[in-house]
């Protein structure tokens, strides 16, 4: 069922009625149609199984940053800095700059995770 709005020329495409059951808000009559000719593209359906790996992994890196906690990463070196800075035992001061050098690769490997995710998503477009 499609209803066409009166001065707009909108077409509101219904889910029951599109052949690819997805839920199309409002969109332009004509696009709508050229919506549904690409949903039938067997040259754009190979590309869906691209699209689903490129997916995959962009879940993947979203559960991996489930492992990194970058606010108690910030909270530790910003502790291991004012540390630093107040104390006056050489010894602990080399403590305190390799738990700081630790901290920042640790922020590192999440910054590494959000690259990969955002080429996997420029990727699927």
């Amino acid at each position: 069922m499609e209803v066409e709005g009166r001065h707009t020329g909108l077409t509101r495409a219904m889910p029951r009625n599109s052949k690819t059951g997805r839920n199309m808000q409002v969109m332009p009559a004509r696009l709508a149609e050229r919506y549904e000719a690409s949903i039938t593209d067997g040259e754009l359906m190979s590309a869906r199984s691209d699209i689903a790996l490129l997916d995959a992994r962009a879940n993947e890196l979203l559960e991996k940053l489930n492992s990194l906690d970058s606010k108690q990463s910030w909270i530790k070196l910003q502790d291991a800095y004012t540390k630093l800075r107040k104390t006056k035992n050489q010894e602990e001061a080399g403590f305190l700059l390799e738990e700081i050098g630790k901290l920042i690769t640790e922020g590192n490997r999440e910054r590494e995770v959000w690259d990969e995710i955002r080429e996997c998503i420029s990727s699927k477009l």
